[in-house]
């Protein structure tokens, strides 16, 4: 029942994934951006191309990601 109005999210995570927690918001009808930071993403490519291809929007970063950065990121989608 709680609306956010972004997500940073993980690839590597205990239960489901970043990309299956993607789908999974995708599904629910959560438009929110979402934003995944990761230093896995070669681990995960084929995952987020399907994600894609099914129509799931992203932005990737790679980690390390600065505190201006993601302050940079908040601000824009806000």
């Amino acid at each position: 029942n709680n609306h956010y109005d972004l997500f940073f999210l993980d690839l590597k995570m205990p239960g489901m994934n970043g990309v299956e927690t993607l789908i999974e918001l995708r599904r629910m009808g959560i438009t929110s951006p979402v934003y995944i930071v990761t230093g896995f993403h070669r681990e995960f490519i084929d995952q987020l191309k399907q994600a894609e291809r099914e129509g799931a929007d992203f932005e990737l970063f790679q980690k390390p990601i600065s505190e201006e950065q993601i302050l940079m990121v908040v601000r824009s989608s806000l």
